[in-house]
């Protein structure tokens, strides 16, 4: 029941439950855990509960890795950039005659839906629609619309990020989410629009408008359920809907009657015994965003100087291993591609000469570079120094060795499977929890 990662690394990172859903990075070598700074609380979805949990301020958001990895043991922590949710009662906290406050409903068909709050996957209050549309009944419509944010919160060209849980049981009818994006006037200036399939458990549905217009103001989002005829049903429940800005989704902030933001998480570990003149990261993490993230970054002692970070390149799902040495010049090293929400094991090293990066333990072609001078007294987890490039995604373990392993080291099933996979064991996965391997 192998705990340490092969190799002798200087140190051995990963995710650890303190609380329901929530916890932190533990380090076996050191016997310490991450400094995490967040002063929110914040949201996690754990695919295998169904369930969005609460995660009190201060703490990382942690959920099985087997949500992400099928079959793995252990857990993940979720490291995010900051975002507000601008949707009012976006969980249906307060309602009258069971219709979400706030929310409104416009219909074309000849008779009204009902409406009622069901269990949903963040309390007790999602919003269920039901609709059967009578004889003669042709094409209607019924569209359900959320509040709209405030005056001025989207600038032009912002883009604008909508989601919600569904499910789906209609028959015969088009349920459609759209991103809706309004002038200071409260004019139309466009939209982009979803469509919701037939789901018969919650699942979440995700939209971006993407530079929403150069008049842009304030959103919302509106379902529309469209094609409505004789003998056809709407059926829909949905829960933890959230506007938010930016280009992509992010965890689910709930609100009742004011908007709300959750800030970012920041996390950083100690550099004992890193080398800078060598050295390498290992990373086992998912990736659901298109752009350059970080698992791990060290900071440089000067400007540019001395930085050695692991991530991805723009394309999001291919890694990148970066290195600025003593003279601040930069080089980047790439390797293979992998796919969006795939995990996998991202890996990098350095020396005085040579750059690379792996993917699954298969190298990238070597980039010159230099060594450094330094290392700083902190590396950062999840995001750079300057609070950017944030992950967005899970992270289980992040390993660092002080030499630059060999290509057979990188590939060897210690580093990359047995990675993947989690601790070996129940017993592993038991001791790994509460902070004992």
């Amino acid at each position: 029941m192998a705990a340490i990662a092969p190799y002798s690394p200087v140190a051995d990172w990963r995710a650890v439950l303190q609380g329901d859903h929530f916890g932190n990075y533990f380090d076996p070598l050191s016997g310490g855990y991450a400094t995490v700074t967040r002063a929110t609380p914040k949201t996690v979805y754990d695919s295998i509960t169904g369930r969005i949990h609460d995660v009190p301020a201060g703490y990382l958001a942690v959920r099985p890795w087997a949500c992400d990895q099928a079959g793995a043991t252990g857990y993940a922590a979720i490291i995010e950039e900051a975002r507000t949710n601008y949707l009012l009662n976006s969980y249906g906290a307060a309602a009258t005659n069971s219709l979400w406050d706030s929310w409104t409903v416009a219909r074309t068909t000849v008779n009204a839906p009902t409406y009622s709050l069901v269990p949903g996957v963040y309390g007790q209050t999602a919003l269920r629609i039901r609709y059967t549309s009578p004889a003669g009944e042709s094409n209607k419509a019924i569209t359900l619309r959320s509040p709209s944010s405030a005056a001025g919160t989207f600038a032009p060209n912002d883009s604008l990020s909508g989601s919600a849980y569904f499910i789906n049981n209609s028959s015969g009818v088009t349920v459609d989410m759209n991103v809706v994006s309004s002038t200071s006037a409260d004019a139309l200036v466009g939209y982009a629009w979803q469509n919701v399939g037939a789901q018969a458990s919650f699942a979440r549905v995700s939209k971006v408008y993407v530079s929403a217009g150069a008049t842009t103001d304030h959103g919302r989002i509106d379902i529309y359920c469209s094609g409505i005829s004789e003998g056809d049903t709407l059926d829909i429940t949905i829960d933890a809907a959230q506007l938010e800005k930016g280009a992509f989704a992010t965890s689910y902030i709930p609100t009742t009657t004011a908007a709300a933001t959750r800030n970012a998480d920041v996390v950083t570990v100690p550099t004992t015994g890193w080398s800078a003149a060598a050295g390498t990261m290992v990373a086992v993490r998912s990736t659901v965003v298109m752009a350059s993230t970080y698992a791990i970054s060290l900071t440089g002692t000067a400007g540019n100087a001395n930085r050695v970070l692991l991530g991805t390149a723009s394309n999001g799902h291919q890694p990148a291993m970066l290195f600025y040495g003593a003279d601040a010049a930069g080089a980047t090293a790439v390797a293979g591609s992998g796919t969006i929400g795939t995990p996998a094991v991202h890996a990098g090293t350095w020396s005085t000469t040579k750059l690379y990066a792996y993917l699954n333990g298969a190298p990238g072609a070597g980039v010159d570079t230099d060594a450094a001078d330094a290392v700083a007294d902190a590396a950062y987890i999840g995001l750079t120094s300057t609070g950017a490039n944030y992950t967005n995604a899970p992270i289980a373990r992040l390993t660092v060795y002080a030499s630059a392993l060999t290509d057979a080291q990188i590939a060897s099933s210690g580093l990359t499977s047995e990675m993947l996979a989690g601790p070996k064991s129940s017993m592993a996965a038991k001791l790994l929890a509460i902070g004992v391997l």
